[in-house]
């Protein structure tokens, strides 16, 4: 089965247990790769210099397909207010049509833009 017309099923059900489910209890959330490696205590050490109260999406940028490019699947990093308001982006059809347009990675930059 072709998994990129259900790229952003997975990350939908994600981020609605992590506002419906965890209720608060962490500050950042990390999406890997099976394959990726992270070594938490640098990204702990990066982190610490941003606030998770204030929308930040952190990755590796590639500019393939948008001027000031997106977060590569492969990590990225989600503050919890990130989360939140794309969260409520998807509950809204006019800010996130059900048709996909690309990756979930591209799909998580478009509509969080």
């Amino acid at each position: 089965m072709d998994a990129a017309p259900y790229s952003l099923l997975d990350p939908s059900k994600i981020f609605s247990h992590v506002i419906d489910g965890v209720n608060k209890e962490y500050d950042w959330y990390v999406r890997a790769d099976d394959d990726a490696y992270v070594i938490v205590e640098n990204l702990r050490e990066f982190l610490h210099k941003y606030s998770s109260r204030e929308p930040h999406y952190f990755g590796y940028k590639w500019n393939f397909f948008v001027p000031h490019g997106f977060a590569d699947g492969g990590v990225y990093v989600l503050s919890r207010t990130a989360v939140e308001i794309f969260y409520q982006i998807m509950k809204d059809p006019k800010l996130c049509p059900e048709h996909h347009r690309a990756e979930e990675d591209q799909e998580v930059y478009f509509e969080n833009r």
